[in-house]
């Protein structure tokens, strides 16, 4: 009994694998790009388990913090951005030439 004993005293502790939830994002303007557990390089921050588990991609990051949209949100049709062409004299109907639209998010 005394060899096991000193194997026993030999020992040393495992190391836990602390996972980590990282959502990765755009950072020019927030937009979530995926939820990963592995280093696949570029912008991420750390969520929760239950944040990773939702996966919502109706969520932004803002000054590296989550913030998840609310129905306050105003949006509005505007020409700027990454636009979309539509036709003149509707909107609904994307088309090769006419005006070009995007929705612009005026956050609270």
């Amino acid at each position: 009994m005394s060899n096991f004993f000193k194997a026993i005293k030999n020992l040393k502790p495992n190391k836990k694998n602390v996972c980590e939830y990282k959502l990765y994002y755009d950072k020019e303007n927030g937009e979530p790009l995926f939820y990963s557990m592995d280093n696949d390089g570029g912008d991420y921050i750390v969520v929760d388990k239950k944040t990773y588990s939702e996966g919502r991609y109706d969520v932004y990051v803002k000054d590296k913090k989550l913030i998840k949209r609310i129905f306050k949100d105003i949006s509005k049709l505007t020409q700027h951005g990454i636009e979309t062409t539509c036709l003149d004299n509707d909107i609904t109907i994307v088309a090769d030439k006419g005006m070009n639209w995007s929705l612009r998010i005026y956050d609270n």
